[in-house]
């Protein structure tokens, strides 16, 4: 392996078992349109539903502030400090779409390819808006089915590790099994997008 000072460089190829359905919610970019459900969705030039690779890595490192940060499950003070080393030490060189049963899962519109229409629980109104009614367009989902009955779905990523005394490929290994579960990817992580790691192959 390639060595650079005290680092050591790994790649690994893995594959992400979804275990339960996939929320997406994919910010348009412009915070005053509301977002058409479908524009949610990830989608590359062939319309096939995919996972940027910023997600994977901000999965990895940082959780939008609220402290679920896959490497706050080892329970440590120095979460924060393991966080910045692996952002620093792990790069997500690429990640397939959404493939089932060794086919890439393409949009053709909801309720077609697993892909479905999901509604999230809301009262009519909040403080954070005002107490106005919730529009669909803010409580709709677009979802992937990922289970036994529809064929579950998958994701394979090549990762370049950088090893060092504190960042081993095993460690993020093992933040990749705990965290799938623990955390998940996409949107309302607490019920949706767990994943199992199905296979885990240094090249």
């Amino acid at each position: 392996m390639a060595t650079t000072s005290s680092l050591k460089a790994k790649k690994v190829k893995a594959t992400l078992k979804f275990e339960t359905d996939i929320l997406f919610d994919r910010f348009s970019g412009d915070i005053n349109r509301a977002s058409e459900i479908e524009d949610k969705l990830y989608l590359d030039d062939k319309n096939r539903v995919i996972f940027p690779k910023d997600n994977i890595k901000s999965f990895l490192c940082y959780g939008g502030g609220r402290g679920d940060l896959a490497v706050k499950i080892l329970a440590t003070e120095n979460w924060k400090v393991l966080a910045d080393l692996v952002a620093g030490q792990v790069h997500v060189m690429s990640v397939s779409p959404f493939m089932r049963n060794g086919d890439p899962v393409v949009f053709e519109g909801f309720d077609k390819n697993g892909v479905y229409m999901h509604t999230c629980k809301a009262g009519g109104g909040n403080a954070r808006d005002g107490g106005k009614k919730i529009p669909p367009t803010m409580l709709n989902r677009p979802a992937l089915h990922s289970n036994e009955e529809d064929g579950y779905v998958e994701l394979n990523i090549k990762l370049l590790i950088m090893e060092s005394e504190k960042v081993k490929e095993e460690y993020i290994r093992f933040l990749f099994e705990r965290g799938g579960w623990a955390i998940g990817l996409g949107s309302f992580r607490t019920e949706y997008g767990k994943f199992s790691v199905k296979e885990w192959d240094v090249v």
